[in-house]
């Protein structure tokens, strides 16, 4: 990626993954960049790390398309983040493929992607919101790493721990854009 680009380093129908250099260390830039993108038609959701310099879309894939979002995206980015830049090159860039995740996933990946979708959104219904598989995933198996320390004779290292230390891992690793946001509020 450019040392002033943007791009997709990963997507499937209803979520997107940005990288987006200029965020890198700038909070600020960050609560911007999250609030513009929120205003698109469309847009459920936009977690914005600039540990990482990245950002995460969520659309409504029911109401929109990645290629009908594409338009009103580049438009964004290009506006609020890259005003030197054509929207034809914002676009181009969102577009080029990128280690192997493309905006156009395989059926079987829509396939599982749809199916997980669901569930989550029952688990968000279930629930009223306060959980979603992203805490209930690593929550999970932090209960079964301690299930197993607990009903063990012996301790079984590392297969307890392992599962501990998988939970903490996926907890951080599903959950980066809203740990940032809490480390740094707007």
């Amino acid at each position: 990626m450019a040392d002033r680009g943007v791009a997709i380093v990963h997507a499937v129908p209803g979520r997107i993954r940005l990288k987006i250099s200029r965020l890198k260390r700038d909070p600020k830039y960050a609560v911007a960049i999250r609030d513009r993108l929120l205003s698109l038609p469309g847009i459920r959701r936009v977690e914005a790390n600039p540990l990482t310099a990245s950002v995460v879309v969520s659309y409504n894939e029911s109401a929109t398309t990645f290629p009908a979002l594409l338009p009103n995206l580049s438009e964004a980015l290009q506006a609020f983040a890259f005003p030197d830049l054509d929207r034809r090159e914002v676009e181009a860039m969102l577009t080029a493929p990128s280690n192997g995740s493309h905006p156009s996933p395989t059926p079987l990946a829509n396939r599982i992607y749809s199916v997980l979708g669901t569930v989550d959104e029952g688990v968000d219904w279930v629930t009223g919101g306060s959980a979603d598989l992203r805490v209930l995933l690593p929550l999970s198996l932090f209960g079964l790493g301690i299930g197993r320390l607990l009903s063990s004779s012996s301790v079984q290292f590392p297969t307890w721990f392992d599962l501990i230390w998988f939970s903490f891992g996926t907890f951080v690793a599903l959950n980066a854009g809203r740990l940032a946001q809490a480390e740094h509020p707007p």
